[in-house]
């Protein structure tokens, strides 16, 4: 590019001029136009322009065009900052925001969506997530109860160990989790709370004063002051009536009143043809067979069994024969009507003895 002097009209061209027209522009001062519109010029040097330039554009030697600067000024200048768009030509370095290259750092940040591994993401609110969360990724403890199968979390009873370990047992103040239903939430009880606040509210008490018996009231227990047992001396007893279709005793059964019969009545018999024979405790009617040898009776000692009422009678399978072997009837204790014993010679002759607690009386006799 050249520089014209105003002297010369526009249209005059540089190009042509002689040597006494150039020497006149170097002594003319004032510059008030740039012409040569028509040729390239190189101007070597450096160049201050004391006013405004314009041109419809400006480009570099490799004929680059150059533009207009976007920014014309960066505050808050400093390393590794991330820069902030102002809306003008200005632009801030973020004072809470910084990229080394690697990591991009800060104080908050908020997004939408994420995309990527979240793998070292720390402290983030639990109550914040949405979602799956992979269950692998929790850290479990070793023996709990929580485990994950299928890449699921579940409750795991097998991995846990028994309550009852080295003598520990269960105790009342072990919790238990328990479903609160009514508020929707996991609430915790010890096991002391969980009996006797809900258990003991739902199982049937006894009812009555000590010792009564129990019996079923509807869905609850019943009890009567009329039917108590007695666990010290270990007695029953009853203060009314006893309906049964069958009762059996295996070993004793004491009557303190009287016995009304209303029906047949059964006692045990027994026939016995040995030489000797004790009375055994279940014995009530013995028949002695004395067609082979003579039989003797040994009756049990009447001081253990007073009251007692048995009967004895001479038998034989010839019942044409009056006389046959002896039957002789002593006791191990106590005399039997003031004798030591009685000897029955004839056949089918009969006695009933019974026990006053120190011997034994005759009460019925047939026979001699």
């Amino acid at each position: 590019m050249a520089y014209n002097i105003a002297q010369f009209p526009l249209e005059t061209p540089l190009v042509g001029l002689g040597e006494e027209e150039r020497e006149q522009l170097k002594k003319i001062d004032k510059v008030d136009h740039a012409i040569d519109n028509f040729s390239d010029e190189k101007i070597g040097g450096q160049k201050i322009f004391t006013q405004t330039v314009i041109a419809e554009g400006y480009k570099l030697h490799d004929g680059t065009l150059l533009k207009p600067v976007a920014v014309e000024t960066i505050k808050n200048n400093r390393a590794s900052g991330v820069l902030i768009a102002n809306g003008d030509k200005t632009i801030t370095a973020a004072a809470n925001l910084a990229w080394d290259g690697h990591t991009l750092t800060g104080e908050n940040l908020k997004f939408n969506n994420i995309y990527g591994s979240g793998e070292n993401l720390i402290d983030l609110p639990a109550e914040n997530l949405r979602g799956l969360v992979p269950a692998k990724s929790l850290d479990l403890r070793k023996n709990g109860a929580l485990a994950v199968e299928d890449d699921q979390l579940t409750l795991s009873f097998h991995t846990v160990g028994s309550i009852k370990m080295n003598g520990q047992t269960l105790a009342d103040g072990d919790s238990i989790l328990v479903y609160d239903n009514s508020h929707n939430l996991i609430r915790k009880s010890t096991l002391q709370a969980f009996y006797k606040d809900y258990i003991n509210s739902k199982i049937h008490h006894p009812s009555g004063e000590q010792h009564t018996l129990q019996f079923r009231k509807g869905s609850s227990f019943g009890s009567a002051p009329t039917l108590t047992f007695d666990s010290g001396q270990n007695l029953l007893n009853v203060h009314g009536q006893v309906s049964t279709l069958t009762l059996k005793a295996s070993e004793q059964v004491q009557l303190d009143g009287p016995v009304l019969h209303s029906s047949a009545q059964h006692q045990n018999i027994t026939t016995v043809s040995q030489k000797d024979y004790k009375v055994g405790p279940d014995d009530y009617t013995i028949l002695a067979d004395t067609s082979a040898n003579n039989v003797c009776v040994v009756l049990p000692d009447a001081s253990t069994n007073r009251g007692r009422l048995l009967n004895i009678k001479a038998v034989h399978t010839e019942k044409y024969t009056l006389k046959g072997n002896v039957l002789t009837i002593k006791s191990a204790g106590g005399s039997i009507d003031l004798f030591e014993d009685i000897k029955l010679k004839m056949n089918t002759s009969s006695r009933c003895l019974q026990s006053d607690g120190e011997n034994w009386w005759i009460i019925n006799s047939r026979g001699s």
